[in-house]
């Protein structure tokens, strides 16, 4: 399903989140956030967070699981993970909002999209 880097299998060992938890994690993980390049960014929300703790997971193994983030490519390889409860954290966790500009720069090459906007 996954595969692992050799980056992001250093990071997880720096983090202690073992086989186990990250096993879970995938389980939880629900909320996906594009973070460019193809890449997106796998969290757990706070329904799933709510959801570990009443399926009787302890509750500072629903704490990590809830905080951590993992990077991942569209073909299914992780590239790193983070605890996310700070500002970096914040940015692989929320959607970020669209402009205008955002879509002229996706679509450079496609001259049909410049003519919706001209």
């Amino acid at each position: 399903m996954f595969n692992l880097t050799k980056h992001a299998n250093k990071r997880l060992n720096q983090r202690g989140i073992t086989g186990k938890t990250f096993k879970l994690f995938l389980q939880y993980a629900d909320r996906e956030v594009n973070v460019g390049s193809g890449d997106f960014a796998l969290s757990v929300s706070n329904s799933q967070s709510r959801a570990l703790k009443s399926a009787g997971i302890q509750s500072d193994l629903a704490s990590k699981i809830s905080r951590l983030v993992i990077v991942c490519t569209a073909e299914g390889v992780i590239k790193t993970c983070m605890i996310g409860n700070d500002k970096k954290g914040k940015y692989y966790t929320a959607e970020r909002k669209r402009c205008r500009n955002d879509f002229k720069r996706a679509h450079a090459n496609d001259n049909q999209s410049f003519a919706l906007y001209s």
